[in-house]
């Protein structure tokens, strides 16, 4: 049966005589982080496993690389129903209407229109 990573940490860090103390020290991280991680109850951040590699042996599985997406043309929009696409309308109605009133010096604070410029 193999062992997991925080019984692989912990059997290197107690083959070095080192306490969990002096092996956070080392990586820069709490008592408590190196804990977790024997514990099983705290991933391993992907910036300490190197160092746990190198320091006590400890073998990690690889991290799988994410491929890339890539947009393609032919991908369909989502079926809108009638009633979406009239609140769409609705909304960009309203759209037009702030913008409309922002550039004609329409101010509104909460939801009252506080001043209107003047001409």
């Amino acid at each position: 049966m193999e062992k997991t990573i925080g019984e692989q940490i912990k059997q290197g860090r107690l083959a070095k005589g080192e306490t969990q103390f002096i092996t956070a020290a080392k990586l820069s991280v709490s008592q408590q982080i190196i804990s977790g991680w024997e514990r099983g109850r705290r991933k391993v951040a992907t910036r300490y496993r190197k160092r746990l590699t190198k320091e006590y042996g400890v073998q990690f599985e690889p991290v799988p690389v994410k491929p890339e997406r890539r947009a393609t043309p032919d991908r369909r929009q989502p079926d809108i129903t009638p009633i979406e696409e009239q609140f769409i309308g609705e909304l960009r109605g309203l759209l037009e209407a702030v913008k409309g009133m922002l550039f004609n010096g329409v101010r509104v604070r909460r939801g009252r229109i506080i001043r209107r410029a003047r001409t």
